[in-house]
């Protein structure tokens, strides 16, 4: 063993000393983003003369290594950012740090840098980078905006529709690259339409927005995806429920240069997509955790396909597809179903179906001369919703005509729009205008039933009298035509930008007219000051929530004004190094809102009226540290608290709805949270964490109960409808757990995950549920508050591989 132990060392030291004799040469150092000081990871740094080539690691880190000494050109370039070529000389051991200037797109010979708003105040931009590294966010960069102030979900917990500022979330508005997208995320709340490396960064304007964005009234989640593709490449990512693809690919061609032969970048080609598979290992998962078995499970898929021409160095063509399709899935028999003992047999062999899907496209037409921006934007967004719901328990078998039994809803809106919005610098930094105009057409198809509430409140579903199920087969054509205008100035540190815009239901009477306007001032110190604020407008009629869920009633034109909003906020921004701290308070009031409230009107059957109102306001204190350029890794991350009041009032008569007259708490107030994302990069190592403390949402006390239907023996709740949302649950709170590991290679990279969400799931679970137990009256045991069921703590891992 000892000679065998000699002879190879012999041997390591031959081989090394002729290694050593070769005279080659090493070029090595980082790769930093002359803006936000942060390496560059994955950036390509090469020889073109010499076929040699290497990608830097995430901390910007790269090692070039040349057969011998000499003089070379060093080209380095990433994705999203300026060539670099120098001219270097490389002995045995050479050290150069490249800095990069970030660009949106490179067309022909003039480089077109991001038209990017200036408005930082209810506004906060992540990249997907950021939002990647946010725990408990399935790998989705939507999902992670949750980790933000002021951002909820409907139901409090992991899923449902984002909440903003207390605010319905229907008011929302999504936006891809522009383009209006009305299933923003499948089954409201699982992931994003959109892969996450085809977008390069999420704008959400939590209110205030800029007049550029017409039809929603309480916030706007903008999505801007890649515009620049230099080299072929792509990535994979692999998680526990779903699974995604990119490839992009540019367009090139060979020129002439004083510098010889040059390939100059035409375009480029990106498609993605996902597939879900929930089935897969969820219901195995959830059966070993809490002993039962799933009855169904959601399925969905996605596609987007990008494509870019550059005419000229002024004009390019850009193309955007996306669609989905989300449906369920059975998993047990219905007939197999099992009612526990207190569950309600109203709903023991209920059969659901839900199908939905969507296709978008847009077509844009782009010229930019320096100072003129123009985009001209056509597109199409085609959706079907198909839902069914049919109770028939025997508990239903003296009421056929139960809303529960056979109740369905299938509806196909589609949206043609014409959108052209243009920006004028017309005095070299100092002033601009921006404008736009649109013109949108609605074509909606709709058959179904509709379902129209006979009294204010709590309802039991088992009460034949109290829900309607009105039959319907609408048409509905409309049209909407407006514009905006907006002037801003800039002088030194200050920013001030009046805008008005204006819109109209062409069928109808309705216009609205909206001004809005911000001002902004940055001192020397860094310390920024800002006021935004103004009027908004909404027509109930155009809304895509209301196509998909309510079609009768926004096919009802002529009969609801719209709805109106005024929005306003004031703020302080302090940057000092890596930290940034910002302070906002808000106040948003909501009027003319359409409520629920049958009655007639000219002899026609109308479903509501616009009585309702709305107010939020609030205060988000937020403080992020970003990563230190050398080295780039070290601590980061973001900690915020918010506090948030949300009240509503129906404005509907007493003998309807007997809080008419009165403000209470809507079903979104969380009042106060705190969040805290921090996370530590070393080397190719990311650990990250996420806590939430925040209080619950309010809920309705029950106060007694009745046998319903009679001699049924099923007891449904009364709820204390005279004071509605005034119990809160206790305090909730919550630890998500990241790590992550990636691996540079030649080729890209490989990162692996894993999350554990709900850390201490197992040993401590909030009580955020009113159990009601069905087979009983109401009494000291009925009803009581608990913990929800399902799964308490739960794990997420995956991998992503780029190349």
């Amino acid at each position: 063993m000892k000679n065998y132990i000699i002879h190879c060392l012999t041997v390591f030291i031959f081989f090394a000393g002729v290694a050593g004799s070769v005279q080659g040469a090493v070029l090595k150092g980082r790769v930093y983003d002359s803006l936000e000081k942060k390496p560059v990871d994955f950036a390509l740094v090469m020889i073109p003369d010499k076929k040699i080539k290497t990608h830097a690691d995430q901390d910007g880190i790269y090692t070039l290594e040349v057969d011998q000494e000499g003089t070379y050109t060093v080209f380095v370039r990433a994705e999203g950012y300026r060539l670099v070529r120098e001219t270097l000389y490389i002995k045995n051991s050479s050290e150069k740090n490249f800095i990069l200037r970030s660009v949106t797109v490179r067309g022909g010979a003039l480089t077109i840098t991001a038209d990017r708003p200036i408005q930082k105040l209810s506004r906060r931009t992540m990249t997907v980078q950021n939002l990647k590294e946010v725990p408990a966010s399935f790998g989705d960069s939507v999902n992670a905006l949750t980790s933000l102030p002021g951002v909820i979900r409907t139901s409090g917990g992991f899923f449902g529709p984002l909440v903003i500022r207390g605010a319905e979330p229907s008011y929302n508005r999504y936006y891809v690259d522009g383009m209006p997208v009305g299933n923003p995320l499948h089954f409201f709340g699982l992931h994003s339409v959109i892969a996450n490396d085809l977008m390069s960064e999420i704008d959400l304007y939590a209110s205030s927005f800029p007049s550029e964005f017409g039809g929603p009234l309480a916030a706007v989640i903008s999505i801007n995806t890649l515009d620049t593709v230099k080299e072929f490449g792509g990535n994979a990512d692999v998680g526990m429920i779903s699974a995604t693809a990119l490839l992009k690919s540019p367009f090139t061609r060979e020129r002439v240069t004083e510098n010889g032969v040059e390939k100059e970048n035409m375009g480029y080609l990106i498609a993605a997509g996902r597939v879900g598979y929930l089935t897969l290992l969820i219901p195995l998962f959830y059966e070993l955790t809490t002993g039962e078995k799933l009855q169904s499970l959601p399925e969905y898929w996605d596609y987007q396909v990008k494509g870019k021409i550059y005419l000229n160095s002024r004009n390019s063509i850009t193309m955007l597809c996306m669609g989905s399709r989300d449906y369920w899935k059975l998993l047990v028999d219905p007939d197999d179903v099992e009612v526990n003992e207190g569950d309600d047999p109203l709903f023991g062999d209920l059969e659901f179906d839900y199908d939905q899907v969507f296709h978008n496209q847009g077509l844009y037409y782009k010229y930019d001369s320096g100072k003129f921006r123009n985009t001209l934007m056509v597109y199409s967004a085609w959706s079907k919703h198909h839902t069914y719901v049919n109770a028939g328990s025997d508990v239903l078998a003296a009421y056929p005509d139960h809303w529960l039994k056979d109740f369905y809803v299938d509806s196909i809106p589609w949206t043609l729009g014409l959108k052209n919005n243009f920006k004028l610098e017309w005095i070299d930094d100092l002033a601009e205008i921006r404008g736009g105009l649109e013109l949108t057409h609605y074509f909606f198809d709709a058959e179904g039933k509709e379902l129209e509430i006979t009294e204010s409140g709590f309802i039991d579903p088992g009460d034949p009298d109290a829900v309607n199920a009105i039959p319907f087969d609408v048409t509905f054509r409309n049209t909407t035509a407006g514009g905006y205008a907006e002037q801003r100035f800039s002088p030194g540190g200050f920013i001030f930008a009046p805008s008005l815009r204006i819109e109209k239901l062409v069928n109808t009477r309705y216009y609205t007219i909206d001004p809005r306007g911000l001002a902004s001032y940055e001192f020397p110190t860094e310390t920024t000051l800002s006021a935004v604020g103004g009027h908004y407008s909404s027509f109930f009629q155009t809304n895509p929530f209301f196509f998909q869920f309510a079609p009768y009633s926004a096919s009802q034109s002529k009969y609801y004004d719209p709805e109106k909003a005024w929005h306003c906020a004031a703020g302080i921004e302090q940057a000092a190094d890596l930290i940034t701290f910002n302070a906002e308070f808000f106040y948003n009031y909501y009027y003319d809102m359409v409520v629920d409230y049958p009655h007639t009107e000219g002899g026609v059957d109308v479903s509501g009226i616009n009585a309702g109102e709305c107010k939020t306001y609030g205060v988000e204190l937020m403080v992020r540290r970003d990563r230190r350029e050398e080295g780039g890794g070290g601590l980061f991350g973001w900690g915020s608290y918010t506090y948030t009041s949300s009240k509503i009032k129906s404005g509907l008569p007493l003998s309807y709805d007997l809080n008419g007259d009165k403000w209470v708490s809507s079903n979104f107030e969380q009042r106060q949270s705190v969040k805290i994302v921090m996370g530590y990069q070393y080397r190719r190592h990311t650990v990250s964490s996420k806590f939430q403390l925040y209080s619950s949402m309010p809920y309705t006390g029950i106060i007694g109960s009745e046998e319903s239907p009679a001699g049924t023996g099923r007891y449904a709740p009364l709820y204390d409808n005279h004071n509605i949302n005034e119990k809160h649950f206790p305090v909730d709170h919550r630890l998500d757990l990241r790590y992550s590991c990636r691996t540079g290679y030649e080729w890209g990279y490989v990162s692996w995950y894993i999350e554990i969400i709900n850390v201490y799931g197992f040993w401590y679970k909030p009580e955020n549920e009113v159990i009601w137990k069905y087979d009983r009256p109401y009494g000291n045991d009925n009803p009581t508050v608990e913990s929800g069921d399902g799964l308490s703590v739960i794990p997420n891992f995956g991998v992503e591989v780029k190349f």
